[in-house]
């Protein structure tokens, strides 16, 4: 079910996506954010299924600072780097703002569906009788 819900787009729609992302805050070949929150629910044994999404060359996701930087991750620069170079403050400034949707995104699904708030009881089968 995942798999139906959270997807990278198809080939034809990236342009589309890319051009919102450019016009939030002039941030370019920008494809998607990534971020987390917490719901308790038991791990799905496909877990690591998300990692093998396909990012197109040259594309790239916004992760926030937790991620590392990985492949087509692109995460913020650390404070104090950020201090002492105004290229940095710039990148960061655009990054923020770009990245914000996914920030937005949570915040509506907990609004919307308090029980993302608590623990969420999940059960899974392979088998329907």
């Amino acid at each position: 079910m995942a798999k139906s819900i959270i997807s990278m787009p198809p080939a034809e729609e990236l342009a589309a996506v890319e051009d919102g992302f450019y016009a939030s805050a002039g941030f370019p070949d920008t494809i998607g954010a990534v971020d987390g929150t917490l719901v308790r629910i038991a791990r799905p044994h496909d877990f690591e299924g998300w990692i093998s999404s396909y990012v197109p060359p040259g594309k790239h996701l916004l992760a926030d600072a937790g991620y590392k930087i990985w492949g087509h991750m692109l995460t913020p620069f650390l404070e104090a780097d950020v201090m002492q170079d105004p290229r940095k403050r710039r990148y960061n400034k655009a990054h923020s703002r770009t990245r914000i949707v996914e920030e937005c995104a949570f915040g509506r699904l907990k609004n919307r569906f308090r029980v993302l708030l608590g623990k969420l009881e999940q059960k899974t089968s392979d088998r329907i009788c």
